[in-house]
């Protein structure tokens, strides 16, 4: 196939390049440049790169990301200042990052853009948590090396690294209400290969609401009726050290689920809805040298979702013979190639950049009929330069050129290509070795997904060869003090966004009304975000706290509100380590003042207010086992996570880690 030709020719070309450094035939720099670097990163900030990164970016702990003891991927963003996780009424896991749609964040697993290629979204909860080591988010204002489609900045999930020595991890974890999680990870090397492989097996029964939950239209308390999941997935890791400035990396993952998706528990029109089918493969190829004057990385790789989604007639979910009831089979694919180049072409700062290719095709088919396909491709090129104007002064300039063709529309005319320009400037003050202020400006732009392209052949829209891309204005300001067991970090944010791609009801020749995707959306952002980090004797403390205003500014709304942006979002974690084997844990999470609109009504209405409090104990039998306690929503406080989307109540899990 096309597309498998195409990524091997890349690997092929990528060996082809890595044949005469083992030759010895290219000049190197003589220092070694490579040995902490992560073939996984976009931006690199390893410590001993002379540049400090100006634009700031909220990363992870590995420690942190453990003690939440994550079941999927998405659960580590919790650790995240302005990023706001839900769960929607289609059960996937959704964000906004400073009130911004995730449709509008670029997404990554390990450096590799992800997003089905229809609806441009990915749900993370589809993605083992204990394959998860770090998670990087640059809010607002991303590195131009991120590429495109991230007016309100970029998500990197890094997973688990090869490493030298060998290694083995189990992880059990089981719960009285019928969840069972298990993870096997082992990992070494052999000569200058280093490997890691790890598989993951998930299963849930319908959990257990909270013992207050009031009557539901839809749902009538206990258990969250198809609530139910069996997931799978497996990585394996490859990292081959040439030599000191040169390597290579191979990733495979592959993710085998299937799940139910509750009817709202609240609406009049209820939906029954499952996925029997929800997989994806990736497969990614890597390299990094490092010459005597420059840096070089290139990514190669091929993602592929296959899924099926049945609706049924009622609650039973056994019949299809309604006409709203339906079967829908996707086979979609993307796949590419990222250049990253690092000099230094002038004397006082390094000059970054960024050339990729991707082409996203989405397929589309019922029982027994042919695929109807659709296909794009872009191209970006973006350059980066750091400037060190004095030695506390750091600018950082950056622009980039897009370019969205579209090739394919079934049978139909395809729509013009877009071309889309973008430029930003980022000023960092070192004051003293624990103050540092930034200041960012930029405009950032979304191409439309296939979905807003081709509307009218695959919903029930009518055409807009007109659509354009979405834009973004956005602007920082952010101050970082730290000192030995203390850091605090605080930024300012204002974001204008324009052209925002919504549906808009309209009349062809007078007839019946139909919807068009238009470019009719402006919505404003601003607020504040600080996140704190303390330890002190025994204790450690984590928080971060969100104040967001987030205001629907286009013509003819209906208010001013937009969905799901809470006012005041607040996460914390305090641990505390009394003796040596053991361990105490807590976690307090708040949201406030959010709004939704009814389905039912069309009313605007306010989300309930929530504050949820988990627990664990941890022991410590020796070096390599230990057993802990968790208990999540101990209060038993029932809320919803969106309207007619109640949550879990109070869960009792007990697990186990061992490593060698």
């Amino acid at each position: 196939m096309f597309y498998m030709r195409t990524l091997y020719s890349g690997i092929v070309a990528s060996l082809i390049m890595l044949i005469p450094l083992f030759a010895g035939n290219i000049s190197t720099a003589e220092t070694d440049s490579l040995p902490t670097y992560w073939l996984s990163e976009i931006v690199i900030t390893a410590p001993q790169k002379i540049e400090s990164p100006v634009l700031p970016v909220w990363q992870t702990s590995a420690n942190r990301i453990q003690q939440l003891d994550i079941g999927n991927a998405s659960q580590a963003l919790n650790l995240i200042p302005s990023l706001y996780l839900s769960t929607s009424a289609k059960n996937e896991k959704t964000f906004r990052l400073r009130g911004i749609d995730q449709r509008q964040i670029s997404v990554f697993l390990d450096g590799i853009p992800i997003s089905v290629p229809f609806n441009g979204l990915i749900d993370l909860a589809q993605f083992s948590g204990e394959d998860v080591a770090r998670v990087r988010v640059s809010s607002g204002i991303a590195s131009v090396l991120y590429g495109t489609n991230n007016i309100g900045g970029s998500v990197n999930i890094i997973t688990r690294e090869p490493t030298c020595a060998r290694h083995f991890r189990l992880r059990l974890e089981n719960n009285p209400q019928g969840k069972f999680l298990s993870s096997f990870s082992y990992g070494g090397s052999l000569g200058n290969l280093m490997y890691f492989t790890a598989f993951n097996f998930n299963r849930s029964a319908n959990f257990v609401l909270p013992g207050n939950s009031p009557q539901m239209v839809n749902e009538n308390g206990g258990r969250r009726d198809h609530s139910g999941y069996t997931k799978m997935s497996g990585l394996a890791k490859l990292r081959y050290v040439i030599n000191s400035n040169h390597q290579a990396g191979f990733l495979f993952n592959w993710i085998n689920n299937k799940f139910d998706i509750p009817p709202n528990a609240l609406t009049l029109r209820p939906r029954f809805w499952k996925f029997p089918v929800w997989k994806r493969y990736l497969l990614s190829f890597n390299t990094a040298h490092s010459f005597k004057h420059l840096f070089l990385r290139s990514v190669w790789y091929f993602d592929r979702y296959l899924n099926t989604l049945k609706s049924y007639d009622d609650a039973s979910y056994a019949t299809q013979s309604k006409r709203y009831a339906f079967t829908s089979i996707y086979d979609d694919y993307s796949f590419g190639l990222n250049l990253y180049p690092e000099m230094h072409i002038i004397p006082f700062g390094k000059t970054a950049a960024v050339f990729s290719f991707k082409k996203d095709v989405h397929r589309q088919r019922s029982p027994n009929t042919d695929f109807n396909v659709y296909a794009v491709q872009s191209f970006n090129a973006g350059i980066e330069q750091n400037v060190t104007i004095t030695p506390k002064l750091n600018v950082q300039v950056g622009a980039d050129l897009n370019y969205l063709q579209p090739v394919k529309a079934q049978n139909y005319p395809v729509r013009d290509p877009l071309t889309l320009v973008n430029g930003q400037i980022a000023f960092r003050y070192h004051i003293n070795d624990n103050l540092n202020i930034h200041l960012a400006s930029g405009q950032k732009s979304r191409f439309p997904t296939l979905k807003e392209l081709y509307s009218e052949y695959l919903g029930r829209s009518i055409a807009n060869p007109d659509l354009k891309a979405e834009h973004g204005f956005n602007n920082e300001f952010g101050i970082d003090i730290s000192r030995k067991s203390f850091r605090l970090n605080c930024n300012l944010f204002y974001n204008r966004l324009r052209d925002l791609i919504a549906p808009a009801v309209v009349n062809q020749n007078g007839g019946k009304p139909l919807t068009q995707m238009q470019n009719i959306g402006h919505a404003l952002f601003y607020g504040f975000e600080v996140g704190l980090r303390q330890q002190w004797k025994k204790f450690n403390w984590y928080t971060h706290y969100t104040y967001l205003r987030a205001n629907n500014q286009s013509s003819g709304r209906t208010s001013n509100h937009l969905e799901y942006r809470p006012e005041h979002q607040f996460f914390a974690m305090l641990a505390y380590a009394p003796f040596n084997k053991w361990a105490l844990s807590l976690e307090w999470q708040g949201i406030f003042n959010q709004f939704y609109q009814n389905q039912d009504t069309g009313a605007w209405e306010g989300l309930n207010d929530y504050f949820i409090l988990n627990a664990r104990l941890r022991y410590e039998w020796n070096n390599s086992l230990q057993s802990y306690l968790r208990v999540n929503n101990i209060l038993d406080r029932f809320y919803y996570s969106e309207w007619g989307v109640p949550m879990p109540g109070r869960q009792i899990i007990l697990g186990v880690r061992f490593q060698l």
